[in-house]
Protein backbone atom coordinates (compact mmCIF):
# COMPACT_ATOMS: atom_id res chain seq x y z
CA UNK A 1 0.00 0.00 0.00
CA UNK A 2 2.91 2.41 0.55
CA UNK A 3 4.24 1.91 -2.97
CA UNK A 4 1.75 4.28 -4.63
CA UNK A 5 2.48 6.97 -2.00
CA UNK A 6 6.21 6.43 -2.44
CA UNK A 7 5.86 6.56 -6.19
CA UNK A 8 3.78 9.73 -5.90
CA UNK A 9 6.41 11.33 -3.69
CA UNK A 10 9.07 10.25 -6.17
CA UNK A 11 7.12 11.82 -9.03
CA UNK A 12 6.69 15.05 -7.06
CA UNK A 13 10.43 15.15 -6.41
CA UNK A 14 11.18 14.60 -10.10
CA UNK A 15 8.82 17.45 -11.02
CA UNK A 16 10.43 19.74 -8.45
CA UNK A 17 13.93 18.90 -9.68
CA UNK A 18 12.82 19.64 -13.24
CA UNK A 19 11.44 23.01 -12.10
CA UNK A 20 14.65 23.82 -10.25
CA UNK A 21 16.73 22.86 -13.28
CA UNK A 22 14.64 25.25 -15.34
CA UNK A 23 15.21 28.05 -12.82
CA UNK A 24 18.96 27.39 -12.78
CA UNK A 25 19.10 27.45 -16.59
CA UNK A 26 17.23 30.76 -16.58
CA UNK A 27 19.69 32.21 -14.07
CA UNK A 28 22.64 30.98 -16.11
CA UNK A 29 21.21 32.63 -19.21
CA UNK A 30 20.63 35.91 -17.35
CA UNK A 31 24.16 35.90 -15.92
CA UNK A 32 25.59 35.19 -19.36
CA UNK A 33 23.61 38.06 -20.94
CA UNK A 34 24.70 40.49 -18.22
CA UNK A 35 28.30 39.36 -18.54
CA UNK A 36 28.26 40.02 -22.28
CA UNK A 37 26.59 43.41 -21.74
CA UNK A 38 29.23 44.43 -19.18
CA UNK A 39 32.01 43.19 -21.46
CA UNK A 40 30.67 45.42 -24.24
CA UNK A 41 30.47 48.41 -21.87
CA UNK A 42 34.03 47.86 -20.67
CA UNK A 43 35.28 47.56 -24.25
CA UNK A 44 33.55 50.83 -25.17
CA UNK A 45 35.04 52.61 -22.15
CA UNK A 46 38.50 51.29 -22.93
CA UNK A 47 38.24 52.57 -26.49
CA UNK A 48 37.09 56.00 -25.30
CA UNK A 49 39.99 56.32 -22.88
CA UNK A 50 42.74 55.56 -25.36
CA UNK A 51 45.06 58.57 -25.71
CA UNK A 52 44.21 59.11 -29.37
CA UNK A 53 40.47 59.11 -28.63
CA UNK A 54 40.90 61.53 -25.72
CA UNK A 55 42.95 63.88 -27.90
CA UNK A 56 40.31 63.70 -30.63
CA UNK A 57 37.48 64.44 -28.16
CA UNK A 58 39.42 67.36 -26.64
CA UNK A 59 40.10 68.79 -30.11
CA UNK A 60 36.44 68.53 -31.06
CA UNK A 61 35.41 70.17 -27.79
CA UNK A 62 37.90 73.01 -28.31
CA UNK A 63 36.57 73.62 -31.84
CA UNK A 64 32.97 73.69 -30.57
CA UNK A 65 33.91 76.21 -27.91
CA UNK A 66 35.87 78.30 -30.38
CA UNK A 67 39.16 77.89 -28.57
Amino acid sequence: MQLPQSQSAHERLEERVAQLESVVEGLQDAVHRESRRFDALIDALQRKTEPAEIAKALGEDARRRGL
